[in-house]
C-alpha cells in the first residue's frame, strides 16, 4: 500500500523538491500552499491552494495520511518590521497549531516532520564571535531566538513537545535547517544571481560573516530519510540540517565573480554583528543513510541554470514601454509604484502617462507625457499611432470615462502585439451599468442592497442613498436620506440610481484575475477614514466572509486583470455596493502588503509562472502622496 503524506507549504522551496522527490518514489501527496500548483507537479497530486489556516478536518480527513511534514512558513529577510508582528503570528503560531490540532484527530497520521530553524539557539552562540574561529552547533546547545522567527520555531517546538506527552503512538522529528537556499527561492545567492543576470549592483552587508548554506534538494532528501525511518517514541528527535561547512560571504561572492565577469559590488560601510553558523550533523548522520551532496559552488551553479531559464525573455533588453491613461494629480501614486516596481525589475524601457489634456504638472512624472485624442473609436487609428511610434506594448487604462473604449479595442491592439490591461468589453458594460450590475449579483443571490431607478417604485421607511447608475457619469452621491429627501435631490442627477443605505464597516477589495478569468490574489482594505467618497485611512485585513464573497464573484463574472469593489459588512454579511473594473486609487495600499499586480499582468503575458502571492498587513494613509507605515 502506498504511503500518504500531507506537505503544508509544499509550493515552497524545499517543498517543491520533497514532492518531486516524492512522487519518483510513488508516494500519495497531498500539498496545501497559499501559491498556485507548480507546472510541474503531476496530476496526481492533490493540491490545496488557499489559506491553511482554514483547512478543516474533513478536507484532509478523506485523504488519511499517514505522515504530515509542516513547511508552511513566512520570513522576513532583513529587520523584522513592525508589520511583520501580525503576520509572524497568524502565519508562523496561529498555523501551526490549527495544523496540529486538526492532524492530531486523525488516527491515520503515525508521523510528524516539522521545519524549524537554527534561529532559536541563543544569538551569544553564532552572533560576533571571533569569525576565524568556528564552532559547530549541536542540539544540545541553549535555545534563547534572536528574533520573531527564531521564537515562533520555538515555541512550536514546544508544542509538539507537549503533543507527543499525550499522543505517544506518533514520531515526532524536528528539523533545525541553517541556512536555506534554492532554485526559485527570495533568499540571498537567488537575489543576488538575479540581480546579476540583470547587470544590477550588488549591496553586500558585513561581507565576513559566515554561514552555513544548506541547498533545498539537500534539505528536502533529508526530510525523506526521516519519513523512510522508524524513530524510537522515547528519543531525542530534534536534528541540526545544515551542509556541515560554512561559508564567508567574501566565499559566496567569489563564486560569482567566476561566473559574472562584470559583476558590480557595492560594500556598505554600516557596522553590524556578524554572524559565524556553523552545523553539527553528526546526530543525523548516525540516525538516518541522509548526506549532503552540494557544495555552495555547485548549488550555486545549478540557481543561475534555473533563473537564466526563468528570465530568459526578461534577461534579454525589452524596448517596450507601458502606457498609464488618463494621468492626473491623483494618479501619482500608481504611477511612483509602477516606476519604482520598473526600476528595480527592467521590465520596461519607460514609463510614459497620457491624458487628453495637456498640463504643465505631468511634466514632472514619467519617462514622457502622451497626449491623447478623445478616447473614442473614430479616434482608434490616432490613437495606435501615437502608442506604434512609443513602442507601447502594455497600457494600463486608469479612469471610468476612458475604460469602455479600451475594452472595445483591446482584441484589435492584441493583434498588433500591444496588451491592454483590464476586462473584456462585455464585463466592463455591466460593472458600468450600476443597476444591470446589481441585478446579476441579486439573481445570484449575492448580497447587495435593494435597488431601484425611480423614486415611484420605493415601498420603504429604510434610509437610502442616491448615485449615477452609469460609472462614467459625474461623480455624484447623496447618503442616508429618507424618501423625502430624495425627491428635492432627484432631479440633480442625469440618471439616478436609488439603494436602500446599509449601516456598517466599508471595505474595498484589490483582487487580480488571470486572462483565463483565474483568481490569483485578493487584498482587503478596511475603510478606516473615508472623505468625500475616498479612503484617506486603509488597512489590510483578512476576512474569510468577505474572500469567500469574492472568489464566488469572480467565478459568476469573467474579470481580467487589476479589479476594486466596495462593500460593507454588516450584521455578519457582507454587501457589495460598487465595482470598478480597473485599478483604484489606494489599489497602492494592497501593492505594498505584496499584490504585485503589474508583475502578475507582465508575467503572465510573457509566459512566466512567477505569480508567488506575498501578505503583509499594513496600514496606509492617503494625502498628497501614500505613505506606508
Amino acid at each position: 500500500m502506498k504511503k500518504k503524506v500531507f506537505i503544508s507549504g509544499g509550493a515552497g522551496v524545499i517543498g517543491k523538491c520533497l514532492v518531486n522527490l516524492l512522487a519518483e518514489k510513488n508516494y500519495e501527496i497531498f500539498v496545501g500552499d497559499l501559491k498556485d500548483k507548480p507546472q510541474n507537479f503531476n496530476n496526481e497530486i492533490f493540491y490545496r491552494k488557499g489559506d491553511l489556516n482554514f483547512l478543516n478536518e474533513d478536507e484532509i480527513k478523506s485523504f488519511q495520511p499517514d505522515i504530515f511534514v509542516h513547511l508552511a512558513a513566512v520570513f522576513e529577510r532583513t529587520d523584522e518590521s513592525y508589520d511583520f508582528y501580525d503576520n509572524n503570528f497568524r502565519n508562523n503560531i496561529t498555523l501551526s497549531y490549527h495544523l496540529l490540532k486538526t492532524i492530531s484527530k486523525l488516527k491515520t497520521v503515525k508521523k510528524i516532520i516539522y521545519a524549524s530553524s537554527y534561529l532559536t539557539y541563543d544569538e551569544k552562540i553564532y552572533m560576533g564571535k571571533n569569525n576565524e574561529k568556528n564552532f559547530k552547533i549541536d542540539e544540545n546547545e541553549i535555545l534563547n531566538p534572536r528574533n520573531l522567527i527564531g521564537a515562533s520555531k520555538l515555541y512550536h517546538e514546544k508544542e509538539l513537545k507537549l503533543f507527543k506527552n499525550y499522543n505517544k503512538s506518533k514520531e515526532v522529528d524536528i528539523l533545525r535547517i541553517f541556512r536555506g537556499y534554492g532554485c526559485g527561492s527570495n533568499d540571498i545567492v537567488s537575489r543576488w544571481v538575479r540581480a546579476a543576470l540583470l547587470n544590477k549592483p550588488l549591496k553586500v552587508y558585513g561581507e565576513k560573516g559566515k554561514f552555513d548554506y544548506i541547498f533545498s534538494e539537500d534539505s528536502a532528501n533529508a526530510i525523506f530519510s526521516l519519513i523512510k525511518k522508524k524513530t524510537k517514541n522515547n528519543s531525542n528527535n530534534i536534528f541540526n540540517l545544515g551542509s556541515g561547512q560554512n561559508y564567508q560571504i567574501n566565499d559566496l561572492l567569489q563564486i560569482l565573480k567566476n561566473k559574472f565577469k562584470k559583476i558590480k559590488i557595492i560594500k556598505s560601510n554600516k557596522k553590524i554583528l556578524l554572524e559565524n553558523s556553523f552545523s553539527n550533523n553528526q546526530k543525523i548522520f548516525k540516525f538516518t543513510d541522509w548526506k549532503p551532496k552540494f557544495t555552495l559552488k555547485k548549488g550555486v551553479d545549478k540557481i543561475i541554470k534555473y533563473e537564466k531559464q526563468r528570465f530568459k525573455i526578461i534577461k534579454k533588453k525589452d524596448n517596450s514601454n507601458i502606457l498609464i491613461s488618463s494621468f492626473s494629480e491623483k494618479k501619482f501614486p500608481i504611477f511612483s509604484y509602477i516606476n519604482d516596481f520598473n526600476q528595480k525589475n527592467d521590465y520596461f524601457q519607460k514609463v510614459f502617462i497620457s491624458n487628453m489634456k495637456k498640463n504643465i504638472f505631468y511634466n514632472y512624472f514619467g519617462n514622457k507625457f502622451l497626449k491623447l485624442p478623445e478616447c473614442k473609436t473614430e479616434n482608434y487609428n490616432k490613437i495606435f499611432l501615437i502608442l506604434k511610434k512609443n513602442n507601447i506594448k502594455f497600457v494600463l487604462p486608469t479612469s471610468d470615462f476612458e475604460i469602455n473604449f479600451w475594452s472595445l479595442v483591446k482584441k484589435k491592439l492584441l493583434n498588433r502585439d500591444i496588451h491592454v490591461l483590464i476586462s473584456n468589453n462585455k464585463t466592463i458594460r455591466l460593472c458600468q451599468d450600476k443597476y444591470r450590475f446589481f441585478q446579476k449579483l441579486r439573481d445570484k443571490n449575492f448580497k447587495v442592497p435593494d435597488t431601484f431607478l425611480k423614486k415611484d417604485k420605493i415601498d420603504t421607511n429604510k434610509r437610502l442613498i442616491i448615485k449615477e447608475r452609469f460609472s462614467f457619469s459625474p461623480k455624484k452621491l447623496k447618503g442616508n436620506i429618507n424618501k423625502i429627501d430624495l425627491k428635492k435631490v432627484m432631479n440633480d442627477f442625469q440618471n439616478p440610481l436609488i439603494q436602500e443605505f446599509i449601516y456598517g464597516m466599508e471595505y474595498s477589495v484589490d483582487f487580480w484575475v488571470s486572462q483565463f478569468n483565474e483568481l490569483k490574489d485578493i487584498r482587503i482594505r478596511k475603510r478606516l477614514k473615508v472623505v468625500d467618497g475616498e479612503a484617506k485611512i486603509t488597512r489590510i485585513v483578512q476576512d474569510k466572509i468577505i474572500s469567500n464573497t469574492v472568489i464566488k464573484l469572480s467565478k459568476e463574472i469573467k474579470f481580467q486583470g487589476i479589479i476594486n469593489i466596495q462593500g460593507i459588512k454588516s450584521n455578519g454579511k457582507f454587501y457589495i455596493i460598487e465595482c470598478n473594473p480597473r485599478i483604484g486609487g489606494a489599489t497602492t495600499a494592497s501593492h505594498a502588503s505584496g499584490m504585485n499586480f503589474i508583475r502578475y499582468s507582465i508575467d503572465e503575458i510573457k509566459k512566466i509562472n512567477n505569480i508567488v502571492p506575498i501578505y503583509k498587513e499594513i496600514t496606509q494613509y492617503r494625502f498628497q502622496t501614500d505613505k506606508i507605515l
